[in-house]
């Protein structure tokens, strides 16, 4: 295979057809891979220590102590402010589940649409931004579908070695 004839078309075909680069940069924005190689999801990581538990102990000036020992009664704002509270918490974890929703279709829809539009390049020698639209969306749900399928896979092989 010559893999320097193939690196040379995919340059030209890159530099010739920009329409191609708003569909590879909603990819790379919406993509979520770690550099590492290890999946989705890499920097969201944080492991729980003793030493942040007992500072949160400390820093709570109010509520139950462990083991519960009696302590100051709950302000009543904090009482008044907890539905408040708990409705924003709530809008604002709707709104990052639409986010997150949102996201997951414009990163398949644009892969979709860059390979789609790649093969109408191969063929036809010109392509455009609606033409990539089309051609992505009918392959988003299959290329999200496999993602998962590999995903549940390595997940249900992973489960075992971690227990």
């Amino acid at each position: 295979m010559e893999y320097g004839r193939i690196v040379k078309r995919a340059l030209q075909i890159t530099w010739r057809h920009k329409v191609l680069w708003i569909f590879g940069i909603v990819a790379a924005l919406f993509g979520m891979e770690g550099s590492s190689g290890g999946g989705r999801w890499n920097w969201l990581q944080y492991t729980l220590s003793p030493r942040d538990v007992e500072r949160w102990r400390r820093g709570m000036p109010f509520g139950p102590r462990f083991p519960y020992r009696p302590g100051p009664p709950i302000p009543g704002w904090i009482e008044q402010g907890a539905p408040i509270m708990l409705g924003i918490l709530a809008v604002l974890a709707f709104f990052a589940l639409a986010l997150v929703v949102i996201g997951i279709i414009a990163r398949y829809t644009s892969l979709g649409a860059l390979a789609g539009m790649v093969d109408e390049i191969e063929t036809r020698e010109r392509t455009s931004f609606r033409s990539g639209l089309g051609k992505g969306w009918p392959r988003m749900l299959r290329l999200f579908a496999i993602d998962l399928l590999i995903g549940i896979g390595v997940f249900i092989i992973l489960i075992p070695i971690l227990l």
